[in-house]
């Protein structure tokens, strides 16, 4: 699979998604249920979709996009538990790691929205650590964690996706192609 593939559109979708619930946190501190919850519900009507063979799509469908939903929101609970991260953010990486799961099986769809969950969640972490270090953020005071969350997240794909691909690339010692 090349990054121009086409069966990419549901990563691309998820991440658009996170791109938008990142500038909306970033001027309203918010990430609101109809762009999250809206976002996970589009994600498992394509993943029945993909299940039933009605959207050709090799891979995916509603185990892969059930159980990688259940990763991005189980490692981001701790989080959310202690008050570093708002109910809005757990639920736009669980969307995210539910549009993963319509395009990639099963392994391959956890292992994505783990890496692209803990990246966003280092990131965040830094970020948070250095904001309060510098004293552009105190203690208890709001911060857009999203926008960090989201480019962390968005990151980890690429990262991700850079090195499955590469790994399936013409020449490669199996010699064969990989769908992602």
């Amino acid at each position: 699979m090349r990054f121009k593939d086409l069966r990419l559109w549901p990563i691309v979708f998820g991440s658009i998604s996170l791109l938008a619930a990142a500038v909306i946190n970033y001027r309203s501190l918010q990430v609101p249920n109809w762009l999250s919850l809206g976002s996970i519900l589009g994600a498992w009507l394509v993943a029945l979709l993909v299940s039933a063979r009605l959207i050709p799509m090799p891979e995916g469908g509603v185990g892969s996009c059930l159980a990688s939903m259940l990763i991005g929101g189980l490692l981001l609970l701790p989080f959310y538990s202690l008050g570093y991260l708002g109910a809005g953010c757990v639920k736009m990486q669980m969307a995210f790691a539910a549009w993963i799961g319509c395009a990639v099986r099963l392994p391959r769809a956890m292992m994505v929205a783990t890496v692209g969950t803990v990246s966003g969640g280092m990131v965040t972490a830094i970020a948070i650590a250095i904001f309060l270090k510098v004293g552009w953020l105190n203690p208890g005071q709001l911060f857009p964690a999203q926008v960090t969350l989201s480019l962390g997240t968005i990151g980890g794909l690429l990262a991700c996706l850079y090195i499955l691909v590469r790994r399936s690339a013409p020449g490669d010692e199996k010699g064969n192609e990989s769908t992602f």
